[in-house]
């Protein structure tokens, strides 16, 4: 391939690497998709304070204590996750990018583990959350074992949505 100046063209390394040229109208796709990411990296930043003010001056120190509570339970619930679903999507991706017959029966394997991890984790944490928590929380304040319930058991459940979107 020559360039107009009569030179070789210099290809990318993309290019080099076989990945197809981007389309007519790609670009558009592209700045809409990193836009919509920004708002996402943004929005927290702009809505925390607001968050902070609201519950500070809008909920009564039990409601506050319970508001915590239940933003702990998701924090929690990260750290028990470790990255797994990160980890296991990165893997399943790459064995379906294998033109192997054996990474259909890897990538398999691979949901098999990731079902089983995330039932597990489903497990722990309304064994240990929910109950442990409730009977923790139920010494410290009246009348809070049905909101702990709730949250404990709707963060548990996230568990298995998150295995059906990795």
């Amino acid at each position: 391939m020559t360039r107009a100046g009569g030179g070789p063209q210099r290809l990318s390394l993309k290019e080099r690497m076989g990945a197809p040229r981007m389309a007519e109208g790609d670009e558009t796709t592209i700045w809409r998709a990193t836009g919509w990411t920004l708002i996402a990296r943004v929005s927290p930043l702009l809505m925390g304070p607001v968050t902070a003010l609201l519950v500070a001056f809008m909920l009564s120190p039990i409601e506050q204590g319970m508001y915590y509570a239940a933003a702990s339970l998701v924090r929690w619930q990260i750290l028990l996750e470790l990255g797994f679903g990160v980890t296991l999507r990165q893997r399943v991706s790459w064995h379906h990018a294998q033109a192997d017959p054996q990474a259909d029966a890897r990538l398999s394997g691979l949901l098999r583990i990731g079902v089983f991890g995330y039932l597990l984790m489903t497990a722990v944490w309304l064994l240990f959350a929910t109950w442990g928590g409730g009977m923790w929380l139920q010494t410290q304040v009246d009348d809070a074992w049905l909101p702990w319930l709730l949250v404990s058991i709707l963060v548990g459940l996230s568990f298995p949505i998150q295995a059906g979107l990795s």
